[in-house]
């Protein structure tokens, strides 16, 4: 993905929260806190800046395709809650069956706090024409 060469313009966005997908843990910004799900080479991340913290949340089930973390703002209030989603290979479910199952999940948790979904949420394999993509939507 290239995250080192993005470095200026994510500092510029001065994001307090930010999920990247297919980064190399040893190419990703500075953060005050992080979560990794994958292989170091190509995770899917999120980070937190300025004081903004994560931290992995109990029902965190541990779902290759799934981070779900508490996000705390910087006096240490529980905010909302971040679901980090990115489809994998190599499972016996397919893209769409792992976003459709992560998504059942998460609608059926109990929460206090507003739950934030951010990813790669295209769940396809098959290539950028969008005719193919037809039977995902």
């Amino acid at each position: 993905m290239g995250v080192r060469k993005k470095w200026t313009a994510i500092d510029q966005l001065r994001c307090d929260v930010l999920v990247l997908q297919e980064g190399a843990v040893s190419d990703l910004p500075p953060a005050t806190s992080a979560m990794y799900q994958g292989p170091a080479t190509k995770c899917l991340a999120a980070l937190s800046f300025n004081g903004w913290s994560l931290e992995r949340a109990a029902d965190d089930l541990g779902m290759g395709c799934l981070i779900i973390c508490e996000v705390a703002d910087p006096a240490g209030h529980h905010i909302a809650d971040l679901a980090a989603m990115w489809a994998i290979t190599g499972t016996a479910k397919t893209y769409t069956q792992q976003i459709a199952s992560a998504l059942l999940m998460l609608g059926s948790r109990t929460r206090m706090v507003p739950l934030l979904l951010a990813g790669d949420l295209n769940a396809s394999a098959k290539g950028p024409d969008p005719v193919d993509h037809a039977s995902n939507i």
